[in-house]
């Protein structure tokens, strides 16, 4: 509308210049009354130049405002579309946060169903440990039936072993351990052998240990239990036996038929006890060393832990 009202008045001024310009009638310029016909449309041209200049100044400052109007809106409309993107992702994340707490709910019922499960095994842990007391109780008002002389002469050691039983049974792992280490070490030059059984052992005389780990030399007999020196020397001899049931079990070391050392285990029900013993002597050529059964106060048997091992240690 504005371009419209500009448009005709220019094209007004234009026409009022061209009277003004030589167009008019010469009668017309030359009467008084037509001078001031002249001068009176000259001023009007003037004012509408005016005029015109200041709308064209208005259309230009409305076209400014028009272009700010629509930056501003573009804005807005991006940031109306940043707006809703964010309430979207605020959206997801409430959802996550929702399925993680519903999460969280299901991890609390089950520790708390735990919580209960574990109670119920302390409480069966706390009975059986009363049940143990009395147990061990009884052991202790129990006597000892007589041992041969061999185990008179041992029972000055007894509480000895008894205050070191806890300490053996920890490290008897470790000793056999270190004890392989040491055969493999010097197993390629000298003779030697490890020997162990699998599963369970009822010796009722000698313990025939029918698995080896080493055997160096096949100086140890499978079949019999019994390693035969091939030289004379300085030898090693470690036996370390695992018992179970109830009552005690002494297992003989054995040179020749003299006893050169002895393993005590003292099992309780459900229990299981470690001995062991390691003994260093000089052995002529043709000499036998094998572990026999000594004592046993019941129906006890061996376990896979006990093993047999024998090393030159230098001839």
């Amino acid at each position: 509308m504005i371009f419209s009202v500009v448009l005709v008045t220019a094209v007004f001024v234009q026409a009022i210049s061209g009277l003004l310009n030589g167009n008019v009638h010469t009668d017309t310029t030359r009467s008084p009354d037509g001078a001031v016909f002249h001068q009176t449309l000259a001023q009007l041209v003037v004012e509408l130049d005016k005029r015109v200049n200041d709308l064209q100044t208005k259309v230009n400052a409305l076209e400014t405002e028009k272009h700010d109007y629509i930056v501003k809106n573009t804005q807005l409309e991006t940031e109306v579309l940043t707006q809703r993107l964010k309430q979207e992702s605020l959206q997801r994340m409430f959802q996550q946060q929702n399925a993680s707490l519903m999460s969280l709910k299901t991890e609390v019922d089950v520790c708390r169903t735990l919580s209960f499960q574990l109670n119920d095994s302390l409480q069966n842990l706390t009975d059986g440990h009363e049940k143990l007391k009395s147990n061990l109780d009884v052991v202790k008002n129990f006597t000892i039936l007589p041992m041969k002389n061999d185990i008179n002469n041992m029972q000055g050691h007894i509480s000895d072993i008894l205050a070191a039983q806890g300490s053996l049974s920890g490290n008897l792992s470790h000793a056999q351990n270190d004890l392989h280490d040491l055969y493999a070490h010097v197993h390629q030059e000298k003779p030697g052998f490890t020997a162990y059984v699998d599963g369970s052992l009822d010796a009722t005389g000698t313990v025939i240990l029918p698995h080896v780990y080493s055997n160096t030399g096949s100086l140890y007999d499978p079949n019999t239990g019994v390693f035969t020196a091939d030289r004379s020397g300085l030898y090693g001899f470690y036996l370390g036996i695992e018992c179970v049931d109830t009552g005690t079990k002494i297992v003989d070391l054995v040179r020749d038929g003299s006893l050169i050392g002895h393993a005590v285990c003292f099992p309780q029900a459900g229990l299981a006890s470690f001995g062991s013993t390691f003994s260093v002597h000089h052995i002529e050529k043709g000499s036998k060393v094998w572990a026999k059964n000594a004592y046993d106060s019941g129906d006890i048997e061996l376990r896979g832990k006990t093993t047999l091992s024998g090393f030159l240690i230098s001839s």
